[in-house]
């Protein structure tokens, strides 16, 4: 009896010490995302759920976020490991003295767009004179419309722009205080319609010489240095979670749901998110090279519009701006 006790105290032990070893060895990484949590950002929590950050030893606490430019600076400032956040202020962050690089893109387009009601006749940008926009102040679509109208031969002093918050986008547009809105494809009334059913003309971004990327995964250069396991094992985590969602969008639903509650009264919008945002993700390129890859010579577009838009004199070479080193190679 007392030889089988000891067995069983030994094997406790030893039990013990290897959980404890495992729980040690799991690496802690803060991950900021670039707005309130909705449906689309479900791949972080569906790679918390099944396991996949724990396979690759990180333990993996997911932020909300409050714009991307909060974001940034949480990367940049150490408080945070990892950023989801717009490539564009990025851009505009680095020159002002931030220092990050981007380790993964995750929009491959731009989804800025500009939406209307149908039956508004707004088709092109120039059908936008004599009309109003609801947008943001300084956010995105603000900054790169200057840029989008006078490619697309829009006289602006005949637009009337409506500066409202991020909240009363849908409701200054689907109450009629405005004609068109700015937003992200898939978080407008072109990905989940309207209450009433009306049909919405879109006009984006990317086809009036705005295709620049979107949001990316962030670090700085002192961790990409110091801990590039960890890099390249979040983001195998991460887009095999992405292939996850592409492929089953309700169970993608369900998982972020049982991570934030207060999503369930909305499974409507949010699942349609969740399937919209694929036309952000998914180009011909990243069919072909895998999600995450990063073209030099779309960066490159992407950095001197931001710099020509802000007007930054700095010479930033791409190669610190970007690097493709740490993508697994995953297709979608």
């Amino acid at each position: 009896m007392k030889t089988k006790a000891i067995s069983l105290i030994v094997v406790f032990l030893v039990s013990l010490v290897s959980f404890s070893g495992q729980a040690i060895s799991q690496e802690k990484v803060i991950v900021t995302l670039d707005w309130v949590i909705s449906g689309y950002h479900a791949p972080f929590f569906i790679a918390k759920e099944k396991g996949y950050f724990k396979k690759e030893g990180l333990s993996v606490e997911v932020k909300r976020g409050f714009g991307s430019g909060r974001t940034i600076k949480a990367v940049g400032t150490g408080a945070s490991t990892l950023g989801y956040a717009d490539s564009g202020v990025m851009l505009k962050g680095i020159a002002g003295g931030l220092n990050l690089k981007l380790v993964s893109i995750v929009y491959a387009k731009s989804p800025m767009v500009i939406v209307s009601d149908a039956a508004k006749g707004i088709k092109t940008p120039k059908d936008l004179e004599g009309k109003s926009i609801g947008d943001t102040k300084g956010a995105a679509t603000s900054i790169m419309m200057p840029i989008m109208f006078k490619n697309a031969g829009v006289d602006a002093s005949k637009v009337k722009i409506v500066h409202r918050s991020p909240a009363m986008e849908d409701i200054f547009l689907i109450q009629g205080k405005v004609d068109s809105s700015t937003d992200y494809y898939f978080s407008s009334v072109a990905a989940y319609g309207w209450p009433d059913g009306r049909k919405t003309n879109t006009i984006w971004f990317a086809d009036h010489g705005v295709d620049i990327y979107g949001i990316g995964i962030m670090a700085t250069p002192e961790t990409i240095r110091s801990k590039p396991k960890m890099i390249r094992g979040f983001l195998r985590a991460l887009f095999t979670a992405y292939k996850d969602m592409r492929k089953d969008p309700k169970g993608a639903f369900d998982i972020i749901a049982k991570f934030k509650p207060e999503l369930k009264g909305a499974r409507k919008v949010e699942t349609a998110k969740i399937r919209a945002i694929w036309k952000v993700i998914l180009t011909d390129e990243i069919r072909k090279k895998g999600f995450g890859y990063i073209n030099r010579d779309k960066i490159k577009r992407t950095r001197d519009i931001v710099f020509g838009q802000y007007n930054v004199k700095k010479n930033v070479p791409l190669d610190d701006i970007y690097t493709n080193e740490f993508l697994p190679n995953i297709k979608p």
